[in-house]
């Protein structure tokens, strides 16, 4: 029982430094700030593609907001 115990506290202790180092890494680097910015430039885009040029959705999705490294796939226009 008390090896149980000593395993749950050290699980503990483990999950608390990832924590706190996730943390620091998102108010070091200014994440939040990165993440506002990329919405932004994202939205102008695609307002850009359907009002200005009389475009769909998808395409300037798919074509126009493609990012270079693909690990997910891009959401679709009707999903937003």
């Amino acid at each position: 029982m008390a090896f149980l115990k000593e395993k749950k506290a050290i699980l503990g202790v483990v999950v608390l430094i990832l924590v706190l180092a996730i943390t620091f890494i998102f108010i070091k680097l200014d994440l939040a700030a990165q993440l506002r910015i990329g919405a932004g430039w994202k939205a102008q885009i695609l307002c850009s593609g359907v009002f200005v040029s009389r475009r769909d959705a998808a395409p300037v999705l798919e074509e126009d907001t493609a990012r270079p490294f693909r690990f997910f796939p891009p959401r679709r226009a009707a999903n937003l």
